[in-house]
């Protein structure tokens, strides 16, 4: 069992949301007397981000939020883009097999991240493709995307 929670990166509130529904979830475990399941945050809609990013856009705003409300991960994707959308799904699926098997799911630092070194905080996305963007942001092969 596990969770996705999908935000949108353009709307900072949509966080707030995020957290609201992660304690929906740790109240049913609650109720069921059940170990804290894997949940997942997703920042949907990178293509949509344009010009200088705002704080909550950033990598590293992310990988804080993961860590401080105790997410078991999060990733930055684009849809329409498919960027990191296999690989977050991936990474869900890792933290679900290790919860079976009752092993930790949470670190205490880095986020984790497909593409390994998005290096989204300088970044300013101006109105440009898919290839573009990902040029931009850097793109290395053979890196693990999870590290679940």
């Amino acid at each position: 069992m596990g969770c996705i929670i999908l935000v949108d990166v353009t709307r900072p509130e949509s966080l707030q949301t995020a957290l609201k529904w992660r304690q929906i979830i740790m109240e049913a475990e609650e109720t069921l007397e059940s170990r804290e399941i894997p949940i997942m945050i997703i920042q949907n809609k990178l293509d949509l981000v344009k010009g200088d990013l705002q704080e909550n856009q950033t990598k590293e705003f992310l990988e804080d939020f993961v860590i401080t409300n105790h997410f078991t991960g999060g990733f930055q994707t684009s849809a329409k883009w498919n960027l990191n959308i296999e690989e977050s799904i991936q990474c869900l699926i890792k933290s679900v097999i290790k919860f079976l098997k009752g092993e930790s799911l949470y670190r205490s630092s880095r986020l984790t991240q497909s593409v390994s070194s998005l290096r989204l905080s300088k970044l300013s996305v101006e109105n440009s493709g898919r290839k573009s963007l990902i040029r931009k942001i850097g793109n290395k092969k053979g890196a693990d995307p999870c590290n679940c």
